[in-house]
């Protein structure tokens, strides 16, 4: 191949990807939510307050997606993966964040877009299957779900 037309076609390529990358930068939505209590994010604790979280990307040919937690008032994040969770029965109509409760601790569990078909659901850890069976209520241990409304 030439070099020219070694070049020219490197040029369309960068173009390319320039512009798929602003159009996902465009379509990346933020979400925030003020949580009412501590909780947990794998093994990770998180102490109640204001958090953004929003899509880093899909991990290809995992059905995952990477997010991003960042507390209002630090500049540290938090990277974890989510399961993508589709519902294809009509858009969400809210903006929230699902946590799993057993007594006084909390695991967040799904996230959903107002608008969307489908949303996120992280996989139990073994720190929330433990809680769920210190805490075998008349339930057999099923955790309370407790809704944070959140906006984009």
């Amino acid at each position: 191949m030439k070099m020219g037309s070694k070049r020219m076609i490197s040029m369309y390529l960068g173009v390319a990807l320039l512009a798929v990358g602003s159009a996902f930068a465009a379509s990346v939505d933020t979400i925030r939510a003020t949580v009412p209590f501590d909780f947990m994010i794998g093994k990770q604790a998180f102490t109640a307050g204001e958090y953004s979280i929003r899509q880093g990307g899909a991990v290809p040919g995992t059905g995952a997606d990477v997010l991003v937690l960042r507390p209002a008032d630090d500049r540290s994040s938090y990277v974890f993966l989510a399961n993508s969770a589709a519902r294809v029965t009509k858009p969400q109509p809210q903006t929230k964040l699902i946590f799993h409760r057993y007594g006084n601790r909390y695991f967040l569990r799904e996230i959903w877009v107002q608008g969307e078909l489908s949303g996120n659901r992280l996989p139990p850890t073994a720190a929330e299957r433990e809680a769920g069976m210190s805490s075998m209520t008349s339930r057999n241990g099923a955790p309370d779900e407790v809704i944070v409304l959140a906006t984009r």
